[in-house]
């Protein structure tokens, strides 16, 4: 029975490695994944279900077999659509979205057996996948920090510090948005307080909810809201309205406590979410940034957050920004480079700013070997010991 299982998992995850092995390739060289290898990978797992599916249907008759299927479908359509959100998120490419499917087809569910979610055991790879990323950025980005202090550090002299006037204006202008974004975390932790529900009511899904996953998940979601406010404005007053509201019911109704719990909870994940993506911002901005000629600009480029919003507010300007469309994860396509080269042609711009790619698949691979070899998350794992 043993040796059935090694083959049923070598089956799929001989491919697993050597495509993945194939995209870790392309990605650092080409800085894509590209199509087929994804098709040959589904394919290929897809031949192997069918087989399993007829082998249990005529000859074994169990209906564990048939349950696993089931549950081997379930966890890959959710993968695929958690894959496309996250694409349209603009956190990683299509071909990201699509290998991170291929890896939930072709990883064996027995691989998340120690921290299984219900329908969804995936959600340990998108852990084991984006905590490493998020630790080495963030590693690089205080490295990086501090190396840019220590070379202006003759620069960084008192003068101008007690500026009144300046520190008043800024105040001014700031206070509005501090207060702003202290009733998006209360509305946040609003929200994140009925997940209380699933600690009492569903354990394998309460016990993934711990301090660390819900500052990744708050991370996420307070990203998500300030990408999408500039396009939807009535997000703004539905959340400042909401928090408003609950808060004076709190103090209505005299649970100050609760209040100041909320209050003082908000204001720690303000400051420790803020200092994360000022200091990821800062990082990817002096250190992920490279300046290239309009004539090298090509498809598949990535253009960086300031010239991006040079170039739409001067097509606005001339009616032409539906023309353009909108920049997805994987970057130009190329009618955009066309119209940028004609653009920065009639500008007179020599040099345009660009990201460099960031390889997505090495890192799913890493997921994928941590998960066969601790069966569970990362945070999980180090939870567990704690």
């Amino acid at each position: 029975m043993m040796s059935s299982l090694f083959f049923f998992d070598l089956i799929f995850l001989l491919p697993l490695f050597i495509i993945g092995g194939v995209c870790f390739y392309t990605d650092i060289k080409y800085g894509k994944i590209f199509n087929k290898w994804i098709k040959i990978g589904l394919l290929w797992g897809v031949f192997f279900y069918i087989l399993l599916f007829f082998y249990n249907s005529f000859f074994l008759f169990q209906a564990s077999n048939t349950q696993y299927l089931i549950d081997v479908t379930i966890n890959v359509l959710i993968a695929f659509f958690v894959g496309y959100f996250i694409w349209r998120f603009g956190l990683w490419s299509a071909g990201d979205a699509k290998f991170f499917a291929l890896c939930s087809l072709l990883l064996p569910l027995k691989f998340y057996s120690k921290s299984y979610l219900s329908y969804f055991p995936s959600f340990n790879l998108l852990v084991n996948l984006f905590v490493p990323i998020l630790v080495a950025l963030t590693i690089s980005a205080l490295l990086s920090g501090i190396e840019e202090v220590y070379k202006k550090r003759h620069e960084l002299k008192i003068k101008k510090l007690l500026n009144i006037k300046k520190l008043f204006s800024s105040f001014k202008i700031f206070a509005p948005k501090v207060f702003s974004m202290i009733l998006s975390y209360i509305f946040i932790f609003i929200l994140f307080k009925g997940l209380d529900f699933f600690k009492k009511n569903v354990p394998e899904v309460g016990s993934l909810f711990n301090p660390l996953t819900l500052f990744l998940l708050i991370f996420v979601f307070y990203s998500f809201i300030s990408k999408i406010e500039p396009k939807i404005k009535w997000i703004r007053y539905v959340i400042n309205g909401a928090s408003v509201i609950y808060c004076s019911f709190l103090l209505f109704s005299g649970k100050i406590e609760i209040f100041t719990l909320i209050l003082r909870q908000a204001l720690i994940l303000m400051v420790l979410v803020t200092f994360f993506r000022q200091t990821l911002n800062f990082y990817i901005e002096k250190k992920e940034v490279i300046k290239i000629k309009i004539d090298e600009l090509k498809r598949g480029n990535v253009l960086s957050h300031y010239d991006t919003s040079i170039i739409l507010k001067y097509l606005k300007g001339k009616e032409k920004e539906k023309d353009f469309g909108k920049i997805r994860a994987e970057g130009l396509n190329e009618k955009q480079v066309q119209i940028i080269k004609d653009l920065f042609v009639e500008k007179h711009y020599s040099k345009i700013s660009i990201y460099k790619t960031f390889p997505f698949a090495p890192f799913m691979l890493l997921s994928v070997i941590i998960s066969i070899l601790t069966r569970s998350s990362i945070i999980a794992s180090l939870m567990l010991k704690l």
